[in-house]
């Protein structure tokens, strides 16, 4: 689940203007929501894959006014119960009110429910064309309705939620554009 913040944090980033050349350093967070598959890998070990979405936003700077972007993110989930730790990673797509979008990859690790990691931005198109940047990130998540199969297989997750937050989200659009 926390890979789905992770896809959120993108979101907000690409919400935000940048002069070509230049270089922003943002903090975002907000809350999403996830629906998937999660498969029982031994007696301690599950693995999650589904999608995450919601809306994050970025905090104000200075004069400027707070923005809120929607974002869709796949990911996978490895959780080892045994060992209470979870390592989880995907891709993000960010969209804009105005068709732009980004891309991006994130990856993390920690303790059950607390992922820490990065986030990196890496293709836009349209006026995000050429984006690139990234930074730490940090994904919540609680599973909060689980419905498991009679045969012990497959556990679906019906509703996972969850916070992001990107502390430090920096990026930067190429000169000339």
């Amino acid at each position: 689940m926390p890979f789905r913040i992770v896809a959120a944090i993108l979101f907000l980033v690409i919400a935000i203007p940048v002069s070509a050349g230049g270089s922003r350093t943002v903090q975002a967070q907000g809350p999403w929501v996830a629906e998937g598959s999660a498969y029982r890998t031994g007696e301690d070990g599950l693995l999650f894959v589904g999608v995450f979405s919601g809306v994050m936003i970025l905090e104000a700077q200075g004069d400027e006014p707070m923005d809120a972007a929607e974002f869709s993110c796949p990911g996978m989930q490895e959780v080892d119960y045994a060992a209470q730790r979870a390592t989880a990673s995907g891709r993000c797509i960010f969209e804009t009110s105005g068709g732009n979008r980004v891309f991006a990859r994130w990856s993390c690790s920690g303790g059950i429910g607390d992922c820490r990691g990065k986030i990196e931005l890496i293709a836009g198109t349209g006026a995000l064309e050429g984006i690139r940047g990234g930074g730490p990130m940090r994904l919540r998540s609680f599973f909060a309705d689980i419905a498991e199969d009679e045969d012990g297989g497959e556990v679906r997750v019906e509703k996972a939620v969850g916070l992001a937050s990107w502390p430090r989200l920096e990026y930067r659009l190429p000169a000339g554009q």
